[in-house]
């Protein structure tokens, strides 16, 4: 079974031994990215995509950007399999769930980038409504739905029936009940 991956020196083709100097110069020249651990640094060669890059005991990468020019840490995201320099997956960024986000914003206080983070619209939280009914001194949940109009609509029927105490429309979003309608005879 033939290894992707090689980090063997002699193992790295002829053509490519440039592309280490060039690796090592810009470690040279510019240190290792902030975010990137200097324990047990050494020189990959992928053989499929032909990418040299640098690694380390955590398995991060870091690898010359082509088109900063400049040493980079070569993220993956967790969830959906993002990968690239942090620039590249701003760009991705809207796209991706929930979790990937979450790394992103993790990786961009790390490297100080966070103002660099596209500025997402919130989902409005959706809210529930329950209409509640009283009768002997004991509320019972009647009817519950997301859409107000049609809770309203069961508030009315309940109160032309008369026969209730009190009628209340509370709406909730998980946490505590805000009351909308109140009816008490």
């Amino acid at each position: 079974m033939k290894n992707v991956v090689v980090t063997d020196l002699a193992k790295i083709l002829p053509q490519y031994l440039n592309e280490v100097c060039d690796l090592l110069n810009a470690w040279k020249d510019s240190g290792l990215p902030s975010d990137f651990d200097d324990e047990g640094v050494h020189i990959c060669h992928n053989t499929n995509s032909g990418n040299i890059f640098l690694s380390n005991e955590n398995c991060d990468v870091a690898m010359i950007n082509e088109a900063s020019g400049e040493l980079e840490s070569w993220y993956f995201t967790p969830y959906e399999g993002y990968e690239g320099f942090f620039d590249d997956l701003l760009e991705e960024y809207p796209n991706m769930n929930h979790d990937d986000q979450e790394y992103m914003r993790n990786i961009a206080a790390n490297i100080d980038r966070e103002d660099d983070l596209p500025k997402l619209e919130e989902e409005p939280e959706q809210l529930t409504y329950i209409v509640s009914a009283k009768r002997e001194n004991e509320w019972t949940d009647l009817f519950e739905s997301e859409d107000l109009a049609a809770c309203k609509t069961e508030f009315e029927k309940y109160v032309a029936e008369g026969k209730y105490e009190g009628i209340i429309i509370d709406c909730s979003n998980g946490d505590k009940p805000v009351n909308i309608w109140f009816k008490e005879e």
